[in-house]
């Protein structure tokens, strides 16, 4: 049960994805935290462009690159498992050019950002072969789920 949740958007980029219903990303978060069992706690979801995405990776991560999302995690080291207090920052103009890419719909790769913040959150990583795999598999699992299918795409096993 998620209304225990706060969950707080903020859209700095308006224009940039056409459409995009604030309601449908606050019902994907809910799905997301619902099935990672996060029970309490404030999520804050920032939609942000290409610049903004940048100057937070290059001064929290010291890396001078654009990402499709950033998440961090502002809940106290003594906080229950099931108690989520983060802020996920993620970029509408890459999910722009991402979804014209895969060919898909630019909120549905909005949407797999979200996801993938609240995923970091839940204890997942993408950082060796095995748990980028499993973390991306239950991407498409949840967004399948939701009705967008695996926007991801297929996740390569490492031998192939």
């Amino acid at each position: 049960m998620t209304e225990n949740i706060s969950i707080t958007i903020q859209n700095t980029v308006p224009d940039a994805i056409d459409g995009l219903d604030i309601k449908e990303l606050e019902k994907v978060c809910r799905f997301v935290l619902s099935q990672e069992q996060f029970e309490t706690g404030n999520l804050s979801l920032v939609i942000v462009g290409d610049e903004d995405i940048t100057a937070l990776k290059k001064e929290y991560f010291d890396i001078d690159q654009t990402t499709d999302v950033v998440s961090f995690n502002l809940a106290d080291d003594d906080s229950p498992q099931e108690h989520i207090d983060a802020e996920v920052v993620i970029n509408a103009e890459l999910a722009v050019r991402e979804s014209q890419a895969r060919g898909s719909q630019s909120k549905s790769e909005l949407f797999l950002y979200a996801v993938h913040g609240i995923l970091h959150q839940a204890g997942y990583d993408d950082h060796s072969e095995d748990e980028y795999r499993e973390m991306h598999e239950r991407e498409n699992e949840i967004m399948t789920e939701l009705g967008y299918g695996s926007v991801f795409g297929r996740v390569i096993e490492p031998d192939e």
